[in-house]
């Protein structure tokens, strides 16, 4: 049996009234599969982007299990048919089991994250590129030889490696009859 990471989505209210029953269900969708259940913890609440199975607000919470790797498509397929959780995310776990505290500024809390090995979540920006810093890249660019390094070659010899210099233009023609 392998570690897992469950983030399941339910209704918020019935999160704040009932827990028990919401733990009883999810543990009970997780030994029906085969697994066995770590831990289970209300993560934070939050308002949804759109509309999920008419609620517009939902509380996540986050679960550790162990179960056997076909075990899984069970408990997915359990979590949809259920009336209680409205989504439902199982990952992999390769970090612990620590669950870690979601701020309501929207960032991690490093002090109650404990768990070795664990990485942080933080709010990274792109450093900004101005035009001076970007390099100049030329689609054709040939070496250009320094003065003191060309080598030097006699007029009427032609260098292997040298390039061909470009053919002359033709003159001009003056002597086009004009119509008059």
């Amino acid at each position: 049996m392998k570690l897992y990471e469950g983030m399941f989505l339910v209704d918020h209210n019935k999160a704040r009234q009932e827990f028990d029953k919401i733990r009883e269900e999810i543990t009970g969708l997780v030994e029906k599969a085969g697994g066995e259940m770590v831990n289970l913890e209300p993560w934070t609440e939050r308002k949804l982007c759109y509309e999920i199975k008419r609620h517009r607000r939902g509380a996540f919470i986050m679960g550790h299990f162990n179960s056997p790797p076909d075990g899984i498509a069970k408990i997915e397929r359990g979590c949809r048919l259920s009336e209680i959780v409205l989504r439902t995310l199982i990952v992999r776990d390769e970090d612990g089991t620590a669950i870690p505290h979601y701020s309501e500024r929207g960032e991690f809390d490093e002090r109650r994250d404990s768990a070795p090995g664990r990485k942080r979540f933080e709010r990274r920006t792109a450093p900004a590129v101005t035009p001076a810093a970007a390099p100049v890249v030329t689609p054709a660019a040939a070496p250009v030889a320094v003065p003191s390094e060309a080598p030097e070659v006699e007029k009427g010899e032609v260098k292997a490696d040298a390039e061909p210099e470009p053919p002359a233009k033709p003159p001009a023609e003056s002597s086009v009859p004009q119509e008059s």
